[in-house]
Formats: structure tokens, C-alpha cells, sequence
């Protein structure tokens, strides 16, 4: 929550996303940015699966969908249609 600035289920919009790229944010072993939505299939499925696993056997973590990164930080919030 301190990374977006608030709690996620009501502040996650798109000024928090700029913010991080802007921030040059850098992911972390709580923190991972995915460049696009997992794929509604079942590779995607089980991608998806791998890394929240990946998190829940750690600490807890945010995956965020939509930012791309070059080498681990934040450099560009990517277009999606959410609907």
C-alpha cells in the first residue's frame, strides 16, 4: 500500500502506475511487474499460478500487470483495455 498510496482495491489506478515508472521503481522480492495481462489459457493459467505460488511461499507480494521493466525497474506503463 505504500507503493501505490493507499489501499490497492481503491487506489490502484493509473496515477500509481506513472508514479513507479516515473520513480524509476525497481521490483523486489515483494514487488513484480508483469508488461501484460496473464494469457486466459492454460499456460497463461499456470504462469499466473507460478507466480503467485511464488509469492504466498514468501512473504506476500504485489504482482503488478502493465508496467514494463528493463532490468528489474520500472520504465513504461503499457495500454490495456480492462474490459
Amino acid at each position: 500500500e505504500a507503493l501505490v498510496g493507499g489501499p490497492i482495491d481503491r487506489t490502484l489506478t493509473a496515477a500509481p502506475i506513472e508514479r513507479l515508472v516515473e520513480e524509476k521503481t525497481a521490483e523486489f522480492d515483494q514487488l513484480d511487474f508483469k508488461r501484460e495481462m496473464y494469457k486466459p489459457d492454460p499456460a497463461g493459467r499456470a504462469e499466473l499460478a507460478k507466480d503467485v505460488v511464488a509469492f504466498a511461499n514468501h512473504t506476500g507480494g504485489l504482482l503488478i500487470c502493465g508496467i514494463a521493466d528493463v532490468g528489474g525497474t520500472a520504465s513504461k506503463a503499457m495500454p490495456w483495455d480492462a474490459t
